[in-house]
C-alpha cells in the first residue's frame, strides 16, 4: 500500500514539471488579462498559477521522502528523477540557456518536456537497479572537507554579501546599487573573482560526489532537504553564472534592472519568479543542513542540533521572504 501511494505522489510529481511550460504561460496570460480589465479573477488565476509553480519543489521533496527502496526495485532511479524536479526552476532556465546557444531557445518547453518524458521512460522500461554502494575514487571524509571549505569560503566572501545586497532593494534600488557597486569592489576584483571561480567549481564537484553517494539509499529528512538544496544549487549557479558571464560579454551592466527587467518579474521575466524565490531558500537551507551536521560531528546533541537547524531556518525564512518581496517590487 505505501508502494503504492509512493508511486502515485512520484507520478503526480511528474506530471507537475511536466506542466511547468504550460503553467507559466498559464500565468502570463491571468497577467495580461489582469493588466488590460483588472478583473479580481485574472489576479486570483495568475496568483493560483504561480503557487503552483512555487510549490513543485516542496512536493518532489515530498515525493522523495515517500520513495522507499523496501517497497520498490526501481525506487534509486525514481529518486533521482526527483531529487532534478526539486530544481525544476533553475533546471528549466539552464535547458532555455542551452537550447539559445544552438539557436534553438523558443524549443526550451518542447524540449523540457522530451527531456523529462525520455528519463522517465528510461526508469519504467528500464531493469531494476540496486542501490549497492560502489567504492568512492576519492575518498568520502577528503571530499566532505574540501566540499566545506570551500562553501564556507564562498558563503562569507560572496554569497552572503550578494543575498544581503538583494535585501537592500527592500529599502530601495537606490539602495541595492550602493551595496552592488560597494561589494562588487571585492568579490569582482581581478585578483578574487577567480579564486571564487575556483571554489564554486570545487564546491560543486564535490557536492556532486556526495549526492551521488547519499542518493543511493534511504535518508532521512536533513539528508533529504540536504541533497535536495545543494542539486538546485549546482543548477542555480549554472544558470546564474551564464548568464552573468553572458551579459558582460555584451557590454551589459549586471544591475537591478538586468535582474528583474525593465517592466519587473511580474510582467516580464515572471519566469524567474520561482527560479529567484527558491534560490535563496534552498541556499540558505543547504548552510542549515550543513551546520547540523558539522554540530553532530562535534558531539553536539541531536537535539541541540536540530534546534539550532530550525532556528537558522526561521531566519532564512524572514530572509527568503524579504528578498522575494524586494524582486517582485515590494519596498518598505
Amino acid at each position: 500500500m505505501n508502494s503504492l501511494k509512493s508511486n502515485r505522489l512520484y507520478m503526480i510529481t511528474v506530471v507537475w514539471a511536466l506542466m511547468y511550460p504550460a503553467m507559466l504561460h498559464m500565468f502570463a496570460d491571468y497577467i495580461g488579462k489582469y493588466n488590460s480589465s483588472s478583473a479580481f479573477s485574472a489576479a486570483l488565476g495568475a496568483a493560483f498559477i504561480m503557487a503552483m509553480l512555487t510549490a513543485l519543489p516542496i512536493v518532489s521533496f515530498w515525493a522523495v521522502r515517500r520513495m522507499n527502496s523496501d517497497g520498490d526495485p526501481k525506487a534509486h532511479s525514481k529518486r533521482a528523477l526527483l531529487y532534478l524536479l526539486v530544481a525544476t526552476p533553475p533546471a528549466y532556465i539552464l535547458v532555455g540557456t542551452i537550447s539559445s546557444w544552438f539557436g534553438y531557445g523558443t524549443l526550451q518547453p518542447i524540449l523540457w518536456l522530451l527531456l523529462i518524458i525520455l528519463w522517465f521512460s528510461f526508469i519504467q522500461l528500464g531493469k531494476a537497479t540496486e542501490s549497492s554502494r560502489k567504492k568512492a575514487i576519492l575518498d568520502h571524509n577528503f571530499v566532505r572537507k574540501i566540499h566545506r571549505i570551500s562553501a564556507f569560503l564562498l558563503v562569507f566572501g560572496f554569497i552572503g554579501l550578494h543575498i544581503l545586497n538583494h535585501m537592500a532593494a527592500i529599502i530601495s534600488v537606490e539602495r541595492h546599487e550602493e551595496l552592488r557597486l560597494l561589494f562588487r569592489g571585492w568579490y569582482a576584483s581581478a585578483l578574487v573573482e577567480p579564486v571564487f571561480f575556483g571554489l564554486l567549481i570545487v564546491m560543486v564537484f564535490t557536492g556532486v560526489t556526495m549526492a551521488q553517494r547519499y542518493m543511493r539509499a534511504d535518508s532521512d529528512l536533513y539528508k533529504t532537504l540536504q541533497i535536495g538544496s545543494g542539486l538546485y544549487m549546482v543548477f542555480f549557479f549554472a544558470a546564474h553564472v551564464n548568464a552573468v558571464l553572458s551579459a558582460r560579454g555584451r557590454g551589459v551592466e549586471t544591475d537591478w534592472i538586468f535582474a528583474t527587467g525593465e517592466q519587473g518579474l511580474i510582467n516580464g521575466y515572471y519566469f524567474l519568479i520561482p527560479y529567484y524565490i527558491w534560490s535563496v531558500g534552498m541556499i540558505w537551507m543547504h548552510v542549515c543542513c550543513g551546520i547540523r551536521m558539522i554540530m553532530l560531528g562535534n558531539k553536539a546533541s541531536m537535539v541541540k542540533a536540530n534546534q539550532s537547524f530550525k532556528t537558522l531556518l526561521i531566519i532564512g525564512t524572514l530572509v527568503t521572504v524579504t528578498v522575494a518581496a524586494a524582486v517582485l517590487g515590494i519596498q518598505l
